[in-house]
């Protein structure tokens, strides 16, 4: 069973899974991105 889902790779999104993984190791995290990439935006904005 998925403790978190975390929709949207962008920075919230992604620092969020980070954290919530380091915070609670033994519970599990997942990132869904509707694209193939996570952090895109923050690729663009020079990030």
């Amino acid at each position: 069973m998925l403790d978190l889902a975390v929709i949207g790779g962008g920075a919230s999104g992604f620092f969020t899974a980070l954290q919530y993984a380091e915070l609670a190791p033994e519970r599990s995290v997942a990132l869904f991105e509707k694209g193939s990439h996570f952090l895109q935006k923050v690729k663009i904005s020079g990030g």
